[in-house]
């Protein structure tokens, strides 16, 4: 196991809601297990240290990691906020939804 008290406390959370609050015994976890999403930071993602890595090594052998997409699509959305039209796309969303998320007769008229 690697050391580093944030990877050694990280993995023993992901596979105690795992193996005790999932129900799964490490038998069924290494036949079950497939993917593992998570953002891209080196403590999940990282090649030589990465979460993953332990995961695929010690736990399930044939599982993948993956970026999350939803955190893939809020970095690019962020720096596509810096565009013109985005910044203006963006600012008409929220007016639009201020308008309407208040009032509950403006609700129906939408």
């Amino acid at each position: 196991m690697v050391d580093g008290s944030s990877f050694n406390n990280l993995i023993k959370v992901i596979m105690n809601a795992l193996l005790v609050s999932g129900g799964l015994s490490k038998e069924k976890l290494s036949r079950k297990l497939l993917y593992f999403c998570a953002n891209g930071v080196s403590v999940f993602q990282g090649a030589k240290i990465g979460i993953i890595k332990h995961i695929k090594e010690f736990w399930a052998s044939f599982s993948m990691g993956f970026h999350c997409i939803a955190h893939r699509a809020n970095l690019t959305l962020q720096s596509m906020s810096n565009l013109i039209f985005i910044a203006r796309l963006e600012s008409f969303m929220t007016n639009l939804y201020g308008y309407f998320s208040h009032s509950p007769k403006r609700h129906m008229e939408f």
